[in-house]
């Protein structure tokens, strides 16, 4: 199994509101039909990530909760 590099730990996410409407305001934006992304520069060197999903998108917490778990595991296996 894997080892304590490969943990998604609390200073690669988004956690407080103001870092996340830091990247609401002035964003790189792409999208598709099933995702759209906000990105923003930051000067630490490593990317951080954080998720808001609608619930006018997906009506179901779990369902809510799935695509999190999922889009968090993508991110800690490809972050390099």
């Amino acid at each position: 199994m894997g080892g304590r590099g490969e943990r998604f730990g609390r200073h690669l996410r988004l956690l407080k509101p103001v870092e996340y409407r830091r990247v609401f305001a002035n964003p790189v934006r792409s999208s598709d039909g099933s995702f759209t992304v906000l990105a923003r520069a930051n000067e630490l060197g490593y990317p951080r990530l954080g998720l808001a999903i609608a619930r006018k998108q997906l009506s179901t917490a779990v369902a809510r909760n799935r695509v999190k778990r999922a889009v968090r595991e993508s991110f800690r296996r490809h972050r390099r």
